[in-house]
C-alpha cells in the first residue's frame, strides 16, 4: 500500500524582497489592466518536478505537480496548508473534488488509476487510503456516506469510504452501464448523483440505493465533465452539440449546435453558460431566454467573473477582460509563456501558477491591501476550518476588473512593492 508523502511546505507573505521579484505579473501589467498583487507564493519542488494543475475549490486552492503532489494553500493568503502526493507513479492526475456535507468543511478527495485518497482538507491528514480494485476512469466525488467513481470495467460504484471498510466490505453496490465515466459525478443537495459515459448517455440515480431516476441517451461521446443546477443539466458532446436537460426528467430543454465537436466541460456562472470549441472559440449562452449571446474565436477557456464583466484566456494564453453581455473586448493583459489561471466562478480574483512553482493572487484596483495582522491570524487558523462569514469571496464593492477605488486612501501595512516595473 502507497503511503501519503508529506512535505514542509515554503511560503513567503507578500512584502518580503524575494516576492516582489518572483511575481508572474508585472506590477505595470497589473496596474494597467486594473488590478493589483495581492499574494505571491512558491511552492518548493525538487528533482525537475513542475506544477502542472491549478484549481479553486471553496477556501483553498490547489496546485497539481507532474510528480503527482497536490499542494493546498489557503486561497485568501498563499499560505500553504499542506502539501501530500496523490500515489506513486501517478499516471493521471484528476481534479480534486470536496466532499459535499452540510457543514461545508469536508474532506478533499484525491484520485489516480489505482488509488483513492481522503484528507482533511485543512491539515492535510490521511482520512482513509483506498486501493481500488479496477482503474477509476475519472475523479471520484463523496458526500458523508458514500464516494462515487467510475471504473475501468464499465461500471459506477458507491463505495464505503468512512467507518470500518471490513464491516460489509468496500463496494456497497455497483452498476453496469454502456461505457466509461468520463469525469467526476455531480451530487446534489438531495443526494442524486449525475454523470455521463463516453457513449452518450448522461444518468441520474439515487445514491442510496442506486435507483435510476432517469437516464438520456440523446448525446454522441462526453469527454468533459457535467453541470448541474436548478437550470438544468449542461452536456457537451462530440456530436457538435450542447445540450441542456431537465435535472428532474432528463428532458431535452435546448440544444445548440456548434461548429465541431465538443470535449470542454461547460462553464455555467451568473446566469451565462460558456462552451469552448475547439477551432471556433467560445459561446455565450443566456441561462434564462436559452438565446445565443456571442462568439469569439479567439477565446479558449473562462478564468473568472464579476456582474458584467468576464475574464477569459484567449488562444495565444493571454488574459483578455470582456463585456459579458456582448463580447467586446475592454481589456487585455499579457501572461508568461505556460502560465496557468484556475477558474473562478465566484467573483473577479485571478489566481495564476508557473510550472516552476510560482502561484500569484490578483486582485481588483481599490481592493484593500493584505495586511499583516491578516497573515498572523490566518497562521493562528490555517489549519482549522474558516470562521462564520469566512468565505474567501471578494466584497462586491470592488470585485469586478477596472473597479473604481482610491488607491492612495488605501494603506499598504506590507510595503507591497506595487510599483510600475
Amino acid at each position: 500500500m502507497t503511503r501519503t508523502r508529506w512535505i514542509a511546505a515554503a511560503v513567503f507573505a507578500v512584502g518580503v524582497a524575494e516576492v516582489r521579484s518572483e511575481a508572474i505579473v508585472s506590477a505595470r501589467e497589473l496596474q494597467g489592466s486594473g488590478y493589483g498583487e495581492y499574494w505571491t507564493a512558491r511552492v518548493p519542488l525538487v528533482g525537475g518536478d513542475r506544477v502542472v494543475a491549478l484549481h479553486l475549490l471553496d477556501e483553498n486552492l490547489y496546485a497539481g505537480t507532474s510528480s503527482g503532489l497536490w499542494f493546498a494553500l489557503q486561497a485568501d493568503t498563499g499560505l500553504v496548508r499542506w502539501a501530500a502526493s496523490a500515489g506513486e507513479h501517478v499516471a493521471v492526475l484528476y481534479p480534486p473534488t470536496h466532499l459535499r456535507s452540510d457543514s461545508a468543511d469536508g474532506p478533499v478527495v484525491l484520485t489516480t488509476h489505482g488509488w483513492v485518497k481522503v484528507l482533511d482538507r485543512y491539515r492535510g491528514e490521511l482520512v482513509r487510503d483506498i486501493e481500488l480494485p479496477l482503474p477509476a476512469s475519472a475523479a471520484a466525488a463523496a458526500d458523508a456516506e458514500s464516494m462515487y467513481i467510475g471504473g475501468g470495467d464499465s461500471r459506477f460504484y458507491s463505495l464505503r469510504w468512512c467507518g470500518d471498510p471490513r464491516a460489509g466490505g468496500l463496494v456497497r453496490w455497483h452498476a453496469t452501464l454502456d461505457g466509461l465515466v468520463t469525469s467526476a459525478p455531480v451530487i446534489s443537495h438531495d443526494g442524486r448523483v449525475f454523470f455521463a459515459t463516453d457513449k452518450g448517455s448522461v444518468y441520474c440515480i439515487r445514491g442510496a440505493d442506486k435507483a435510476l431516476l432517469w437516464q438520456s441517451c440523446r448525446c454522441a461521446t462526453v469527454s468533459g465533465g457535467l453541470h448541474v443546477d436548478e437550470s438544468g443539466v449542461y452536456v457537451a458532446s462530440s456530436d457538435h452539440r450542447l445540450y441542456v436537460l431537465d435535472e428532474q426528467t432528463g428532458d431535452a430543454i435546448s440544444r445548440y449546435l456548434l461548429p465541431g465537436p465538443l470535449f470542454d466541460t461547460p462553464v455555467v456562472v451568473q446566469r451565462t453558460v460558456y462552451q469552448y470549441c475547439r477551432g471556433a472559440g467560445m459561446f455565450a449562452y443566456d441561462t434564462d431566454t436559452r438565446d445565443a449571446m456571442w462568439n469569439l474565436a479567439d477565446v479558449t477557456r473562462f478564468v473568472a467573473r464579476a456582474a458584467e464583466k468576464l475574464v477569459a484566456m484567449d488562444a495565444g494564453g493571454d488574459l483578455v477582460f470582456l463585456d459579458n453581455d456582448t463580447g467586446a473586448l475592454r481589456g487585455s493583459m499579457a501572461l508568461p509563456e505556460s502560465a496557468m489561471a484556475a477558474e473562478n466562478g465566484r467573483d473577479a480574483v485571478l489566481y495564476l501558477a508557473m510550472p516552476d512553482g510560482r502561484v500569484m493572487c490578483a486582485k481588483p484596483s481599490g481592493f484593500p491591501y493584505l495586511r499583516r495582522e491578516q497573515l498572523v491570524d490566518a497562521r493562528l487558523g490555517l489549519h482549522k476550518p474558516p470562521g462564520p462569514g469566512a468565505s474567501g469571496e471578494t466584497p462586491s464593492r470592488a470585485d469586478a476588473p477596472g473597479a473604481d477605488g482610491a488607491r492612495g486612501a488605501v494603506p499598504d501595512p506590507l510595503r507591497s512593492g506595487r510599483r510600475s516595473q
